[in-house]
């Protein structure tokens, strides 16, 4: 059982709002590369899960709404269903090419990663510490909803960072996984 009190850290990061591939000004890595390209913004959070629903506990951060959220394990694996407030973070070119455009003050040497504010899914397999019998999840997608195609008309799910969690107390009676 994966009910009981969970501890996620967050790595966030956004969704580009302009294709990576055709941006001059945003980094040249994407989200998915591990351990090089695009630093995200570390965001702690405990989630309480019982019986199929979520409730935050708490956040270090400003990202997640606390509203009643859900909670799905099958198969092995973990996905969480949150609310966000919504996220932005703007990276800037600096140097000649920005003193062209207009200085510091210029929004046209920048690329803006962001998570819209709605839903956000924490995806990811759950393994268990052979130690103590703990479930914990060692590398996890954090997923938010992005809108395309025509006028917006269809919605997908993209990664937007990454996630760790452990168990902190399973509330569970029975000590199996």
């Amino acid at each position: 059982s994966v009910d009981g009190l969970w501890r996620v850290e967050m790595i966030v990061v956004g969704v580009p709002t302009k294709d990576p591939s055709s941006d001059l000004f945003g980094p040249k890595q994407r989200v998915t590369q591990e351990n090089r390209g695009i630093g995200g913004e570390a965001v702690e959070a405990t989630l309480r899960l019982t019986n199929g629903a979520v409730e935050v506990i708490d956040s270090s951060a400003p990202l997640l709404v606390a509203a009643p959220g859900a909670y799905r394990y099958q198969d092995g694996k973990l996905r969480i269903k949150l609310e966000a407030v919504g996220f932005t973070r703007t990276f800037t070119t600096k140097g000649t090419l920005q003193s062209i455009y207009g200085g510091d003050d210029t929004a046209r040497t920048s690329s803006v990663y962001a998570i819209p504010p709605g839903p956000i899914v924490l995806a990811g397999p759950v393994d268990v510490l052979p130690s103590t019998g703990a479930p914990f999840v060692r590398k996890g997608q954090l997923l938010c909803q992005t809108t395309a195609g025509l006028f917006g008309a269809a919605t997908k799910s993209s990664p937007a960072g990454s996630f760790t969690a452990s168990a902190e107390r399973p509330s569970g009676d029975d000590s199996a996984a």
